[in-house]
């Protein structure tokens, strides 16, 4: 059986260019941004094991470092078990590329 290499393909990094917050239009397509970002804090996510979704009785809190009682999202607490089978899982998918 043929298998192919895959290679995953990074970008040249490239700065940003740089955006005049003095003129209203780049002023106010930032607070937009921000308060689109803002709407999406405190979210919960799950965790993916096998491609299958997957959730926890346990939760952790990810906090703004700024502002710890800040919490960004929640994300699932996996046990010893669980993260076992993620690295396996992991490890067999890259194995048969």
């Amino acid at each position: 059986m043929a298998t192919a290499e895959v290679k995953l393909q990074k970008p040249e990094f490239i700065n940003e260019p740089f955006v005049d917050f003095s003129k209203p239009e780049n002023r106010a397509a930032m607070e937009a941004a921000l308060k689109e970002v803002a709407a999406e804090l405190g979210r919960e996510y799950p965790m993916y094991i096998g491609g299958q979704k997957v959730t926890t009785a346990e939760k952790m809190q990810s906090t703004n470092p700024s502002h710890p009682s800040r919490v960004i999202g929640i994300v699932q607490k996996a046990s010893v078990e669980q993260a076992k089978q993620a690295i396996e899982s992991a490890h067999n998918y890259f194995e048969i590329r």
